[in-house]
């Protein structure tokens, strides 16, 4: 999980783009949202990995302001265990 420091307007286009892989090609969910509840979302997107390394890009619009340290991006892998890798992630 990564807090965002910088504040963000309200239809703020950004794009994720990151690698990642998993050995045993499991499906993880990329979030990015609020940082206080009711943590609502703008971007959850489930992602089947491969086994191979794999760039895989996600553009969103902010669907509200946020001020300094009150959004974070995160990627949920606790539906399964297993080996899961990422670098070059860009926000």
């Amino acid at each position: 999980i990564y807090t965002l420091k910088e504040p963000l307007a309200q239809g703020q286009p950004l794009t994720l783009r990151f690698w990642a892989r998993s050995s045993d090609s499991k499906t993880i969910v990329v979030v990015f949202e609020q940082n206080y509840e009711p943590y609502e979302k703008d971007l959850a997107q489930r992602v089947p990995l491969t086994p191979e390394w794999k760039q895989y890009s996600y553009s969103f619009i902010t669907t509200r302001a946020y001020d300094s340290g009150k959004s974070k991006l995160g990627f949920q892998i606790g539906e399964t265990t297993g080996d899961f890798e990422f670098t070059g992630v860009e926000l």
